[in-house]
């Protein structure tokens, strides 16, 4: 059985503005890894459902524009599938404040109303724990959300973009 995973994408603030697709149940943690790694600025555009699925869409989008590793350039293919995400309602993006916002969907009585008895404990940390991947798979079934909102993602207002660093030197 596969765990639990969003599928998600990174961008760099380089010419061209490199990518990292993946997937995570934990993508802040990634994230900051990341982050911690490179030494320009990043973002986490978004993340989606259906991690292995959406992860190998967006792989085969950029297949043909690979730079090294995991890095890959933006296609029009990958904005095009990231449009359908979004349009459809599965595009997500970080919320400001992680813990107000797991706060405010009342993630932990959610997921205690499906899983009464877990001994683990609901925080937006315990998502750095090897049996949350259990947890989410588990609650995930009756609800869709619980995921997003404890992992700290709200759903995406704004169309998604992948001319940030460009648009960020347009403005400056």
């Amino acid at each position: 059985m596969k765990g639990f995973a969003f599928a998600y994408v990174v961008q760099l603030d380089l010419p061209g503005g490199p990518v990292k697709i993946g997937r995570s149940a934990r993508p802040r943690s990634r994230f900051k890894q990341f982050e911690l790694g490179t030494p320009v600025n990043a973002r986490l555009v978004g993340i989606t459902f259906d991690g292995y699925e959406r992860e190998a869409e967006m792989l085969a989008a950029t297949a043909d524009r690979t730079i090294k590793g995991e890095w890959r350039y933006p296609t029009r293919e990958l904005y095009r599938l990231i449009s359908k995400y979004h349009s459809s309602g599965e595009w997500f993006v970080p919320a400001v404040d992680h813990q107000a916002h797991f706060d405010a969907a009342d993630v932990e009585a959610r997921v205690h109303r499906i899983i009464p008895k877990t001994a683990h404990p609901v925080s937006p940390s315990a998502l750095n724990y090897f049996w949350s991947k259990e947890v989410l798979a588990a609650v995930t079934v009756h609800d869709r959300m619980i995921p997003v909102d404890w992992a700290g993602f709200t759903l995406a207002t704004d169309a998604p973009s992948l001319s940030w660093p460009e648009a960020d030197r347009k403005a400056a």
